[in-house]
């Protein structure tokens, strides 16, 4: 093949890959004057681009279609999933219409010809580039205008090669796994350049001559440098804008999803967080065998002080309550609020009890006990000096598995129990089958 001199965003590629037997191997190999590897399967050739040398990479693959199997058909886009700067040709000669509806994929050309190595070396030099992309393009879909079907473990038979990271792994981090993005997004970086020595930093600093960076900005908003001393700058330019664009995304992904699961008011999580928080915490603690308690409470006689003191006074004291109450759980758990005045408290963390030898229930009934006692302490400037006593909370408690099974048999269970704290006086938590109140007495403005 004709070598033309190269840009500093490209290296010189002087190797093909035929995949599949090909008949005419030397006279090609003669006419294209550069070195030429072979192997059997698509299977062969993902091992082959993935472990391909950096001084001779692979510039163009080369199909001998009616050599394949046709089950190899889904390691076509594999093949671009792990180098998407070669060129995939195809070589239809001989291949029945089965083998080359099964193969599919995205080719950029497709030889039909007669197989003498001149003609075919002459297609293969029109369809060179010479240069690598400068722009990354990294895609799991065969159609860049339709969204591949996500698989099923059992269909992802090769999920072991490194054609399995890609922007569909991405996307998923994003919506499940967010502090996974950022090292992903490395990992399918150095996946498909090879840049073994490839970092990133929160902060531009002094480097040498022989390290490049290129800052990872999109939208004047920096997300830090890419470094690296073999990655060319151009083509490292070229990924931190990949990156910095993935990261932007990321980052409103979460913004909208706190915004879609938060209460405006106060920053707790709202009834919508609420129920998928309690089912996926319930769910864990099924597999992980240990419990979940849910507390539900109120603020006692609230809309009086709504009525008296105004809305904007209403609005601190649920804003504080909900302050005290997350400075009071542990890491795992979260409060929520489900209503006006009405606040759900989700105790789901793993770790052991904070107390040597004191139980989930136990701990529980300890942390809702001394919120009790502290939001009884607590001062609101908004309802003045003549504020009528101490604001006071009821509230019910009721833990999986010994009470209920489900999100709505716990719910059901706490706001029964809460109501059953107000009918009896009010400032009291019930917890317990038998709806014993536990009451904190030495607290002004308890009732007896």
């Amino acid at each position: 093949m004709n070598q033309t001199s190269t840009t500093s965003s490209a290296k010189v590629r002087q190797r093909l890959l035929i995949v599949g037997q090909c008949p005419i191997r030397d006279e090609l190999q003669a006419s294209l004057d550069e070195e030429i590897e072979q192997v059997d399967t698509l299977y062969d050739a993902i091992g082959a681009l993935s472990t391909k040398e950096g001084q001779l990479p692979i510039h163009t693959v080369l199909i001998w279609a009616q050599t394949l199997r046709p089950y190899s058909g889904r390691a076509i886009e594999a093949l671009h999933c792990i180098d998407p700067s070669i060129r995939l040709l195809l070589v239809e000669t001989g291949a029945d219409e089965s083998v080359l509806r099964q193969l599919g994929g995205r080719f950029e050309g497709k030889w039909r010809g007669a197989t003498d190595a001149d003609s075919l070396a002459s297609f293969i030099r029109t369809q060179d580039t010479s240069e690598h992309h400068t722009t990354p393009t990294i895609t799991q879909n065969s159609d860049t205008n339709k969204k591949e079907t996500p698989q099923s473990d059992s269909d992802q038979s090769d999920s072991a090669t490194p054609a399995s990271l890609g922007d569909v792994d991405l996307v998923h981090a994003i919506q499940h796994k967010p502090e996974q993005v950022t090292p992903l997004a490395l990992s399918i970086i150095k996946l498909h350049t090879q840049w073994t020595d490839l970092s990133l930093h929160d902060s531009s600093a002094e480097i040498s001559d022989e390290i490049h960076e290129a800052a990872i900005t999109w939208n004047d908003e920096c997300f830090g440098y890419l470094q690296s001393r073999i990655a060319p700058l151009v083509q490292l330019e070229a990924w931190a804008q990949w990156l910095a664009q993935w990261l932007a995304f990321d980052d409103n992904f979460q913004k909208h999803q706190r915004w879609a699961f938060t209460d405006d008011l106060t920053g707790a999580g709202n009834r919508r967080f609420f129920h998928q928080f309690l089912s996926d915490a319930i769910s864990r603690a099924g597999e992980d065998r240990r419990p979940v308690t849910l507390m539900v409470f109120d603020i006692d006689d609230f809309k009086m002080y709504n009525d008296r003191y105004g809305h904007e006074a209403g609005d601190e004291i649920l804003q504080e309550s909900v302050k005290l109450m997350t400075s009071g759980i542990r890491q795992g758990d979260r409060v929520c609020r489900i209503g006006g005045d009405e606040f759900a408290v989700i105790f789901a963390d793993p770790e052991d009890p904070r107390e040597p030898g004191s139980d989930h229930p136990a701990e529980i009934q300890q942390i809702a006990q001394r919120f009790q006692s502290q939001i009884a302490k607590m001062q609101f400037p908004k309802l003045g000096s003549d504020a009528p006593g101490s604001l006071t909370i009821s509230g019910g408690l009721a833990s999986y598995p010994w009470d209920g099974m489900t999100p709505e048999t716990l719910l059901r269970l706490a706001d029964q129990r809460a109501l059953h704290s107000k009918r009896c006086g009010k400032n009291a938590i019930t917890f317990g089958p038998k709806a014993v109140n536990e009451r904190n007495n030495d607290e002004p403005g308890n009732q007896t």
